[in-house]
C-alpha cells in the first residue's frame, strides 16, 4: 500500500493488522466535519470531527499536513503499514478499533506555513477536494475570500463550498490583529486600515481624500455613522482628475455600536474620494488620534493610549480654552505624526525610543487626575504649567547635563594638563 494506515485498538498486535486491514472499505470517505483554525501567523490547525463512528474511519488529509494528533480516552495507538512511509507523505489515513466502543473521532493536525503576510495583511491561496469552515481568533473580524469582504463578528466562522459543492478554492486574506502592522493611523474620529501606503489625507467639506499607492489596495475606514448624511460612494481616479461614475468602486458598509466600517479595494494608484459625508459636524471634530502612542504601544487599546484619550475628552476639551488648544495642536500635530507612526511600524529601535521619550510626557498629565478644573482660569493654570514642566523635562534637564558633563570634561582636561606641565619642571 501507498497510503498510511491508522489503527485505533485497546490491544493492538502485528498478528491482527491483516486481518483488521482487510476489512476495511478503502473507497469510502468518512462521514465528518473538517474545521480549520486560523490564528495570527502563517499556520492554521485542522481537526477533522467524525460523529458516527462505526468502527473504521478513512480520512483524507489537506496537502502540507503534519503532527498528527488523534484524542482518545484511551491510548489510541496506530501503525502504518509501510515502514518506509510516514504521515506527512500520506494522504489519508484509515483508522479501525478493536472493539468498536467510541462513537465519534476527532484528527488533528498542522498545516505549516500555509499563509504569507505582507503589509500586515495575511493571504492564503486554498485549494482542496473537501468542503472546511474556517474559524478564526477573537479580534479578526473582516476576512477576505476572493477579495470580497465578509463580517464574521457576530459568527463563528465561514464555510467554504466551492462550485458544484464538492471542492474548495479560494483567496482567504485577512488584516494580522496588531493594527501598527497594517500602516492603520487614525485623524480625527477616523481609522484608516490598508495594506499600502497612504498619503495627501484631506478632509473637506461631505468628502475625504487621499492617495493610494499600488493596485489592489484593501481600505478599511472606521467612521462615525452620526457623519454620514447620504449613501456614501467610492471613487478612484488617477492624481488631479475629478471623479466621475465610470470611477465609481464596489463599497460595502457594515454598522456596529455607532461606527460605520467602509470597505472597499482600489485597483487605480491615484486618488480615492469619499463623498456622503458632513465630515465638518460638531460631533465629529472633537479629539483626534494619538497616532504616536499608538504606533509606540503597539493599539489603541494599550493603557497608555487610553489614557492620553481620556484626558484629552474628559479633562481638557471640557473647556473652551482646551478646546481652542486642541484644535491648534491637532492642526500642527496631524503634519508629521503620520510620518512618525510609520517610521516606528518599520524600526523597532526607534519604537522603543519613543516609548522612553512619551514616558515624562504621561508622567506630567497625570496631575491632571489629582485637580478639579471648572473654569477657564483653571484650565490655562494647569496647561500653563504642565506646559512649562514638560519643556522643563524635555529641553532644561537635558540642557543642564550637557553643560555639566562638558563642564567636567574640561576640569579633567585641566587637570591632566597641569599633571603634565608638573611633570616638565627641572
Amino acid at each position: 500500500m501507498k497510503s498510511a494506515i491508522g489503527i485505533l485498538s485497546l490491544i493492538i498486535t502485528l498478528s491482527i493488522i491483516p486481518f483488521a486491514f482487510a476489512d476495511i472499505p478503502f473507497d469510502q470517505v468518512a462521514q465528518q466535519e473538517i474545521k480549520i483554525y486560523v490564528g495570527n501567523g502563517a499556520d492554521a490547525r485542522v481537526v477533522h470531527d467524525i460523529r458516527d463512528f462505526n468502527g473504521t474511519a478513512k480520512v483524507e488529509f489537506i496537502d502540507g499536513h503534519s503532527n498528527l494528533n488523534v484524542p482518545c480516552l484511551l491510548s489510541c495507538p496506530y501503525e502504518l503499514d509501510n515502514a518506509e512511509q510516514n504521515f506527512e507523505a500520506s494522504k489519508y489515513m484509515v483508522f479501525k478499533q478493536y472493539p468498536a466502543f467510541h462513537t465519534d473521532l476527532t484528527v488533528e493536525y498542522d498545516l505549516e506555513n500555509v499563509m504569507e503576510l505582507n503589509d500586515g495583511l495575511w493571504k492564503w491561496n486554498f485549494s482542496d477536494d473537501s468542503n472546511p469552515g474556517f474559524y478564526f481568533d477573537d479580534g479578526i473580524d473582516i476576512v477576505f475570500i476572493n477579495s470580497a469582504p465578509i463580517d464574521i463578528s457576530q459568527a463563528p466562522g465561514i464555510k467554504c463550498l466551492g462550485s458544484g459543492g464538492d471542492s474548495c478554492e479560494i483567496i482567504l486574506e485577512f488584516f494580522d490583529k496588531d493594527q501598527t502592522l497594517s500602516s492603520s493611523f487614525i485623524e480625527p474620529y477616523i481609522l484608516i486600515q490598508t495594506d499600502g501606503k497612504i498619503s495627501n489625507f484631506k478632509i473637506e467639506k461631505n468628502i475625504i481624500k487621499f492617495d493610494v499607492k499600488k493596485q489592489g489596495q484593501y481600505v478599511l475606514i472606521d467612521i462615525p455613522t452620526n457623519v454620514i448624511i447620504e449613501k456614501p460612494n467610492v471613487y478612484a481616479v488617477e492624481a488631479a482628475k475629478e471623479p466621475n461614475d465610470s470611477n465609481k468602486l464596489k463599497l460595502f458598509t457594515y454598522e456596529k455600536d455607532g461606527i460605520t466600517k467602509l470597505v472597499f479595494r482600489s485597483y487605480t494608484i491615484g486618488t480615492n474620494w469619499i463623498t456622503g459625508l458632513d465630515i465638518d459636524s460638531p460631533e465629529s471634530t472633537e479629539g483626534g488620534g494619538c497616532l504616536i502612542a499608538t504606533a509606540a504601544y503597539g493599539s489603541e487599546m494599550a493603557p497608555q493610549v487610553q489614557f492620553l484619550r481620556e484626558i484629552r475628552d474628559n479633562t481638557v476639551l471640557q473647556t473652551q480654552s482646551g478646546t481652542s488648544f486642541m484644535t491648534a495642536f491637532n492642526s500642527f500635530y496631524y503634519t508629521f505624526s503620520p510620518t512618525i507612526a510609520d517610521y516606528e511600524r518599520e524600526n523597532p529601535v526607534f519604537k522603543e525610543a519613543v516609548k522612553v521619550g512619551l514616558t515624562p510626557l504621561l508622567t506630567s498629565l497625570t496631575i491632571l487626575n489629582y485637580v478639579d478644573i471648572d473654569t477657564e482660569q483653571e484650565m490655562l493654570g494647569y496647561g500653563i504649567g504642565i506646559i512649562m514642566l514638560n519643556i522643563g523635562m524635555y529641553f532644561v534637564a537635558p540642557t543642564v547635563v550637557v553643560v555639566i558633563l562638558k563642564n567636567r570634561r574640561g576640569n579633567t582636561l585641566m587637570e591632566k594638563k597641569k599633571e603634565i606641565n608638573i611633570g616638565k619642571l627641572p
